[in-house]
């Protein structure tokens, strides 16, 4: 019985020390000073979708993106370049989708809100402000969740981020969750060309 008393004893000190040592290294660390950034990155170029002879036929260039419904649920068509004159037919949910109209080339952007942490930290400051992350290590900032992205992520939506700060492995990236926002440049005066596209049903949701 003393045997078990002293064995007991014994991991409730190491115990006590090693959460005592985890407290202290803890309230030690410092708290990072952060930005929140954002930035636009081109996924591909976009190609205008065929359109009847009733719009073409004007005698003017005229853009135009597919559009219809899965049920109530609106969708975007566009055809994205994938390599050298290669183009694949892209489904985009329309009401997250952005449409922005200018003369440039036609392109998709992905929009993210971001910050990067340098090192270990207790916590965040970012424009005075500090903040701490919850048991999942996500920042509640201005009503936005900030999540950890990792650096070799290959999550296609947040791949295109990781790969332009091409962070160092001290460093944290945390992305909103409202990102990335989805951008079509497209020429003014674009149309929207109907799609008959299949139920839900069909394609399976």
């Amino acid at each position: 019985m003393r045997n078990d008393f002293l064995v007991m004893a014994t991991i409730i000190i190491v115990i006590t020390i090693i959460s005592g040592a985890i407290l202290i290294y803890q309230l030690t660390l410092p708290v990072a000073n952060c930005e929140i950034q954002t930035v636009e990155i081109k996924v591909a170029n976009i190609k205008s979708m065929e359109l009847g002879n009733e719009i073409s036929g004007k005698g003017t260039a005229v853009f135009g993106i597919g559009y219809g419904f899965i049920g109530e649920h609106p969708y975007y068509y566009v055809y994205k370049e994938t390599g050298a004159d290669q183009y694949l037919l892209d489904k985009l949910d329309a009401q997250k989708v952005y449409l922005v109209e200018n003369n440039s080339q036609p392109r998709m952007v992905y929009q993210y809100k971001y910050f990067v942490v340098k090192g270990k930290s207790k916590a965040i400051n970012i424009n005075g402000v500090k903040y701490k992350p919850d048991r999942l290590f996500r920042y509640e900032v201005n009503g936005e969740t900030y999540a950890i992205v990792k650096n070799n992520t290959d999550n296609p939506e947040y791949k295109p981020l990781a790969e332009k700060l091409s962070l160092k492995p001290e460093e944290t990236l945390y992305v909103s969750s409202l990102s990335p926002q989805i951008k079509l440049y497209v020429p003014k005066d674009t149309v929207k060309v109907e799609c008959q596209l299949p139920t839900s049903k069909e394609v399976g949701l």
